[in-house]
């Protein structure tokens, strides 16, 4: 499992429905790794990563939500972190 939590801080795309699209996954992310970081801010249903035919990510992803409210909270939780 990908320890780097740096995608945690990148910033996000907007959000469709309880889709949201995440951009600077690093090369090694994979779906769990998605998951148990966006897991905290509400009931996440799936993850997709977008791969490269070389195996690595192409840097970004998608977390889908059990509601748009879920998906609103996260946007609105990460927004207000700051970044050193």
């Amino acid at each position: 499992m990908n320890t780097d939590r740096s995608y945690l801080t990148a910033p996000l795309g907007t959000f469709v429905g309880h889709r949201v699209f995440v951009t600077r996954l690093p090369f090694m992310t994979n779906p769990k790794d998605l998951f148990a970081a966006f897991c905290h801010y509400g009931a996440v249903r799936s993850t997709k990563v977008i791969m490269a035919n070389s195996g690595e990510t192409r840097g970004y992803g998608f977390v889908n939500y059990s509601s748009e409210n879920e998906a609103r909270q996260l946007l609105y939780e990460l927004s207000r972190k700051v970044i050193n």
